[in-house]
């Protein structure tokens, strides 16, 4: 339940263990924070339209790996 929700809302999920001690997983979160992105943008559609937006990030090195959620729900404010 909980790595589902980390996987659909953007995030990371460290589950402890004997082969995997809190040290590591702290470890693990260090390097993450330190080569972390934030990337914002513009909708073309106006926010009048209510709905799910999908979003999609593509990288030109495969090496690299892209973690974000899969949209957002815009809402109608009127």
């Amino acid at each position: 339940m909980l790595r589902e929700i980390s996987d659909n809302t953007g995030g990371s999920y460290h589950e402890y263990s004997k082969k995997r001690p809190l040290d590591q997983i702290y470890g693990e979160i260090e390097e993450e924070l330190r080569n972390q992105y934030s990337i914002g943008y513009t909708p073309d559609r106006p926010q009048t339209e209510s709905g799910f937006r999908k979003i999609t990030l593509t990288l030109r090195d495969k090496k690299l790996q892209v973690r974000a959620r899969e949209g957002y729900y815009a809402g109608n404010s009127a």
